[in-house]
């Protein structure tokens, strides 16, 4: 397990991160998405579910993902997320 020094901004700089990309074209959101997969253990609980309850809400309402990649990445990462808080 990789283990990344945290501070009370860490779990929210995560968000603002998922967030931004969420609709991106470029290679951004595999990026981001790589990166929390890579420090998932390291977010508090809460951070998980507000992360997990942001893309659900976005893929939900219909909010444009990207290309077809991206839409790719966002719905398995959403697979992924539910899993891993289950």
């Amino acid at each position: 397990m990789l283990k990344m020094e945290q501070d009370s901004d860490t779990g929210a700089i995560a968000l603002c991160a998922l967030r931004y990309c969420v609709g991106r074209r470029t290679y951004m959101p595999e990026l981001v998405v790589s990166w929390i997969k890579k420090y998932w253990d390291t977010f508090s609980v809460s951070d998980k579910k507000v992360m997990l309850r942001s893309l659900t809400s976005d893929i939900k309402s219909g909010v444009d993902l990207g290309h077809d990649c991206d839409r790719l990445t966002w719905h398995d990462f959403h697979a992924w997320m539910q899993q891993k808080i289950q």
